[in-house]
C-alpha cells in the first residue's frame, strides 16, 4: 500500500444509516468518506480542505441540497468539486427539479443507494 492519503468525499445526510451506507460504499471504492449530519460543519470542513466530491441529501435538516450547493459554488467550480444529490424520494418532477439543479450548479442526482461504479464515475 502506498502512503498516499486516500481521496476524500464529503457526505452530508441527516440520516446516520445513509452516512454509514455511504461510508462503506465509498471505502470499498478506495476513497475516504467524511460524513456529516450538520451541513454547517460539513461546509467548514470542505472550505478548509477541498474534497474530491460532495454528496448530499436533497433535503437536509435546515436547508436543501440546492442551498448547500449554492454556498459551495462560491468556493469551488463544478469541474473542481462535483456535487451529487442523493435522494430517497421517487417520483420527483424531473423537469422542474432539473432546472433547480442547474441553477444550483449540481453535477448530478442519483437515487439512494448508488452503485460503486457510479461513485467512481463522480471522481476525476
Amino acid at each position: 500500500k502506498s502512503d498516499q492519503p486516500r481521496k476524500q468525499i464529503v457526505v452530508i445526510s441527516s440520516s446516520n444509516a445513509v452516512l454509514n451506507t455511504y461510508s462503506k460504499l465509498i471505502s470499498s471504492c478506495g476513497f475516504e468518506s467524511l460524513g456529516f449530519q450538520n451541513p454547517q460543519e460539513a461546509f467548514e470542513a470542505f472550505v478548509f480542505q477541498r474534497p474530491e466530491a460532495i454528496i448530499c441529501d436533497l433535503f437536509l435538516n435546515d436547508i436543501t441540497g440546492m442551498d448547500l450547493s449554492r454556498e459551495a459554488r462560491e468556493i469551488y467550480t463544478k469541474e473542481d468539486v462535483p456535487i451529487i444529490i442523493s435522494t430517497l424520494q421517487k417520483n420527483l418532477d424531473k423537469e422542474c427539479l432539473q432546472q433547480e439543479l442547474d441553477n444550483a450548479k449540481i453535477n448530478a442526482i442519483y437515487e439512494f443507494p448508488p452503485k460503486s461504479n457510479q461513485i467512481k464515475s463522480w471522481i476525476k
